[in-house]
């Protein structure tokens, strides 16, 4: 039994150690030949003040009114409050923070000073303050709820909720507005796709999630807000859309699938062949007439310019003069028929390029 209580007493100072770093003084002491009683009573005060450092990791939240509700509408305010302590109650880490004497008259003497109650926030370790009220609206009577935390400007975050009867809903609402200002990260929905094919891939706010063959549906729990998806599959427009993801709710998408024009004519320009003795003729003459066509273009060129100087000296006449309108309208008619040739090549290589290849016998 000693040695058991031993043990643990030594595996209790190591832990102690790494999280309060005690190591030197249990390693001095255990040197020193203390006795169990001495380990006992160091053991004691590291495993509480490990307790106590893991407590106060929770979000301790105390609810002060601010202003006061005026008394017709008091009973709503009381079902109210016991909503929302149920919805932070049900956030992991939240905690009500019980107010002491000393406590109560801090925060009257802080009234609606934003800087006074954070001060008071961190001197007590609380996370954030709420207080509820009801206010009178021409649609009925409406909830209030206003929330401070240390990480807050120097204005409440408020948010309005009119109040109904239907207490499942208004359940709802409470629990979203509680989660989004405690805890963001807790709000979570399902997305749901259906539509789709197995050789459909899909992203997911820009990540892939395809692994492997898709089903007709797929699910997943996100966290809630807006996210991207988009879906693609050969021979299809791909599908995209931003949706947005209810805490608690399920947000289902069916996938509509539109043929993509452009991808029929890819599979034409790809059924192509060019090792067709047809195709190899017509580009051979394709390129003889780009040659013709590019000389006889560039001869024209150079009649032009000496026209043009014969022009600035005023001959415009002559034997040369005529012999050079010869020359340059020969090239121009050698141009014209070039481009023919070539139109009529690439025609010829079009129609002989889909053909499909005779079997051999």
């Amino acid at each position: 039994m000693v040695l058991f209580v031993n043990v643990a007493v030594g595996f209790g100072l190591e832990f102690a150690s790494n999280r309060l770093g005690l190591g030197q003084v249990v390693s001095r002491v255990s040197q020193g030949g203390a006795g169990l009683i001495m380990r006992q009573f160091l053991l004691f005060i590291s495993l509480f003040t490990v307790l106590n450092a893991s407590t106060s990791l929770a979000a301790k939240i105390v609810y002060w009114p601010l202003e006061d509700t005026e008394k017709l509408y008091r009973p709503q305010l009381k079902v109210a409050k016991e909503i929302v302590w149920q919805q932070l109650k049900s956030i992991d880490g939240v905690k009500k923070h019980k107010l002491l004497k000393q406590d109560r008259k801090r925060l009257k003497a802080c009234g609606t000073k934003i800087k006074c109650i954070k001060k008071w926030l961190n001197k007590r370790g609380v996370f954030g303050l709420f207080f509820i009220k009801m206010v009178p609206t021409d649609e009925g009577v409406r909830l209030s709820m206003r929330f401070l935390d240390e990480q807050s400007d120097d204005r409440l975050k408020m948010q309005h909720i009119q109040w109904q009867d239907d207490l499942n809903a208004l359940n709802y609402e409470i629990e979203v507005m509680a989660r989004r200002w405690i805890q963001p990260q807790s709000l979570k929905g399902t997305l749901k796709l259906s539509g789709l094919t197995s050789d459909a891939q899909l992203w997911l706010d820009g990540v892939v999630m395809t692994d492997g063959l898709m089903q007709d549906a797929w699910s997943r729990e996100m966290q809630a807000g807006i996210h991207t998806v988009r879906v693609e599959r050969n021979a299809f427009v791909p599908y995209a859309k931003n949706i947005e993801i209810h805490h608690r709710k399920v947000s289902e998408v069916e996938v509509f699938w539109n043929a993509d024009p452009l991808y029929e004519v890819e599979q034409e320009v790809s059924r192509f062949n060019t090792r067709r003795t047809e195709d190899l003729i017509g580009t051979g003459v394709a390129g003889l007439a780009v040659l013709t066509w590019a000389g006889a273009a560039i001869n024209t060129l150079l009649v032009g310019a000496d026209m043009e100087k014969r022009a600035n000296a005023q001959m415009l006449h002559g034997e040369i003069h005529e012999t050079l309108v010869a020359e340059g309208q020969n090239a121009a008619l050698i141009a014209n028929i070039s481009l023919g040739t070539l139109l009529a090549a690439v025609g010829w290589n079009l129609y002989w390029g889909f053909q499909p290849l005779e079997e051999e016998s």
